[in-house]
Parts: C-alpha cells; structure tokens; sequence
C-alpha cells in the first residue's frame, strides 16, 4: 500500500521517494530516449523487520489477555453456578 501511495503522490519525472521508514521506495528517472524509468522495491529491511516484530508481539498480547479473560470468566461462572443460583 505504501508503495502505491508513492507512486500516486509523484508529479515529477525524476524522483526518489521513500515511504515506511525508509523500508521502500519508488524511483521514476526519464531516460535519454524521452521513456520513463520505473522502480520500487525494498530499501532497508531493517524498518520493516521491526513493524512486523511490534505488530507480532501485540497480536501475541492481545491472545494472551483474550485467553485469560475466557478462562476468568469460565472461573466466574462456576463459582455462581456452585452458589445454588437460578
């Protein structure tokens, strides 16, 4: 998505633009022969390689925490239906 986004946001011919922290880029140079040169790929994996740890830890986090709210409210619900409730 990055990438297309600067793709989109270029008016110019000869430009390097870099997007996710430097992670990608998109190139665009006019050749001697009046054509239009395209690239884009990856410009640091480092950047990248630290989005995807933070964004795995938090997944890991948020499954963590949903099971402990499951097994608290299963605690809960034996503990009212050992009381006798209707």
């Amino acid at each position: 998505m990055t990438i297309l986004a600067l793709m989109f946001s270029t008016k110019d011919d000869d430009v390097r633009k870099e997007g996710l922290f430097g992670s990608v880029f998109f190139e665009s140079r006019t050749t001697p022969e009046d054509s239009l040169m395209v690239s884009a790929g990856l410009g640091s994996w480092i950047p990248l390689a630290l989005i995807w740890a933070v964004t795995f830890a938090f997944l890991v986090l948020v499954w963590r925490i949903s099971i402990q709210l499951k097994e608290r409210r299963n605690a809960l619900l034996e503990a009212h239906a050992g009381k006798g409730a209707p």
